[in-house]
């Protein structure tokens, strides 16, 4: 119990018998006393003598029907037993009592704030206790409410991850929950509640500006700034605050939330310095980069400008990718940029573009397609093959254009092989025809050319000297020739014959044109042919 003060009986004034015996001026009164008193009058074993109007009303009886019940009859609950001996107490100690106790009555939690005095009759003798009881159940209710909250707000403030504070205008701390004080690296309250707060700032005129926009706006969101730590390192804070007035209009305190952000500040830093790196490798890349969005070219480097026949990425940033696509690839750069295509290193394929100024290239692609702002976007990395193409174009022309020169080589040593072939045979034949002409003519007149006495034969002289001369320049007389050439010098001869000059000779034959040139000072020797201004191959086609 609170708040009991025992009194003596003989020093109050009793209501005695008359408020039992039907005395109606007491009972007015009592029925006219707010609704939200109780009165009620019990005797020692519990039982109600009598209960007013407002009684009834809680017990959910009639007023006959309470007087005669007991207390049991209508109060359940912990509290019966104790507020039973309480009534005992005041009837056997003649004192007053007053209690705010919580009952139960028809299955409902009320809380009354009670006194109960000894009542007595006409004679001076304690027959009961008087009871008047004043509804607080909604008073406790919020007070049940309000510590609830203060106990959830405590908790929370003591509890939070987040900084909590409440300061003067003029930078004084006035509260600061755990959390900021393990920020700003002190150990207590009383140690950071010394600290004036705009002496905390790493750049004071974030301060002012935060004032600034508090006096104006009434509250800051999202402010970010820089403090100062104990040990003098930098704390880098998200800050949301308040002004509180008074009921004049000025401001009372700023309070507010606090969030450590130097661990995302400092991934943010790296973040920059990361997309500065990665944007100076783009801007340097050789290849072109382009990014898509919605159809559009939205960023563009100086490759990817000069590809498509810009002078700076600006003159085609905005513009559809599709003005510089050439018609024979719309369908396979339509695949290339669908998200469902496979990506991979192995089936990277060629493409024509047309630059700004109508010119057809070449490039080989790949692209990743990526959501970005919830748009579809698609970053292109293209590099310009034209070149190369061409080249590989020239190379492919010079290998068919060297097949040809091998089959033509081909023909023309089959050819040769037969002239040389036919060369033997003729040369064999001419052997054959010399010895003959030898025996048959040369040798006998030879054998004839000295008469006996020692003087030549004119006339056998003349004979031997026209078949000399039948032998060297007759139908004979070209196999005789080629007989005292070599294979090679030949083949020079054949080609030359041909009208192939002595470079394309070198390119046939697959040897240096000053290896020619030495064959055909060696041919021109041994055909005797010592008159340089002769044509070598003007003298083999007049044979």
């Amino acid at each position: 119990m609170s708040g009991n003060k025992p009194h003596n009986s003989d020093s109050d004034k009793p209501l005695g018998g008359h408020f039992l015996d039907g005395d109606d001026h007491f009972r007015r009164i009592l029925e006219l006393v707010s609704t939200t008193i109780v009165v009620i009058v019990f005797d020692y074993d519990g039982n109600i003598l009598y209960a007013n109007d407002n009684a009834s009303l809680y017990l959910g009886a009639e007023t006959e029907q309470i007087t005669g019940a007991n207390y049991r009859d209508f109060f359940t609950g912990d509290s019966t037993e104790i507020n039973l001996q309480l009534i005992r107490g005041v009837i056997d100690n003649s004192e007053i009592v007053s209690e705010e106790t919580n009952v139960v009555i028809n299955g409902k939690y009320f809380w009354f704030d009670a006194q109960a005095q000894p009542f007595k009759n006409d004679k001076g003798e304690v027959i009961g206790a008087l009871v008047v009881a004043t509804d607080i159940t909604n008073r406790k209710n919020t007070e049940e409410a309000l510590k609830a909250s203060e106990e959830r707000f405590r908790e929370i403030f003591e509890n939070a991850t987040i900084g909590l504070y409440r300061t003067s205008p003029d930078g004084k701390l006035l509260m600061a929950n755990p959390a900021i004080i393990r920020m700003l690296g002190y150990n207590s309250y009383d140690e950071l509640s010394d600290r004036n707060v705009e002496n905390g700032y790493v750049f004071p005129e974030y301060r002012n500006k935060f004032i600034e926009l508090i006096k104006t706006e009434g509250r800051v969101s999202g402010w970010q700034s820089a403090w100062k730590r104990r040990d003098g390192t930098i704390l880098y804070v998200r800050e949301s605050a308040r002004a509180v007035h008074d009921k004049d209009g000025k401001i009372k305190y700023y309070e507010g939330t606090v969030e450590d952000i130097s661990s995302s500040h400092q991934v943010e830093k790296e973040l920059r310095e990361s997309e500065h790196r990665y944007r100076q490798l783009v801007e340097q890349l050789p290849d072109a980069v382009l990014i898509i969005t919605s159809g559009k070219i939205s960023f563009c480097n100086p490759s990817g400008a000069k590809l498509l026949g810009a002078d700076n990425p600006d003159q085609i940033t905005s513009t559809r990718l599709d003005k510089f696509i050439h018609p024979d690839s719309r369908r396979e750069i339509k695949k290339l940029l669908s998200p469902a295509s496979k990506k991979t290193e192995d089936n990277i394929l060629e493409y024509k573009i047309i630059t700004q100024e109508k010119q057809v290239r070449y490039i080989e692609a790949t692209a990743v397609s990526f959501t970005q702002e919830s748009r579809k976007t698609i970053q292109l990395v293209a590099s310009d093959v034209t070149e190369r193409r061409k080249a590989k174009e020239d190379l492919e022309k010079a290998h068919r254009r060297l097949k040809r020169e091998q089959e033509q080589l081909k023909e023309k040593n089959a050819a040769l092989k037969e002239i040389l072939t036919h060369i033997e045979e003729e040369k064999m034949e001419l052997k054959g025809q010399i010895a003959h002409d030898l025996e048959r003519t040369i040798l006998p007149a030879l054998r004839k050319l000295i008469r006996p006495d020692g003087s030549p034969d004119t006339v056998l002289l003349d004979m031997v000297k026209n078949s000399l001369e039948e032998l060297a320049t007759g139908t004979g007389g070209m196999r005789y020739l080629y007989s005292r050439l070599s294979l090679r010098e030949t083949q020079i001869c054949n080609l030359l014959k041909s009208g192939a000059t002595s470079k394309e000779v070198a390119e046939s034959l697959n040897i240096s044109v000053e290896t020619i040139h030495k064959h055909r000072s060696a041919i021109r020797r041994k055909l005797g042919l010592t008159n340089k201004s002769v044509n070598l191959a003007a003298f083999l086609n007049r044979l």
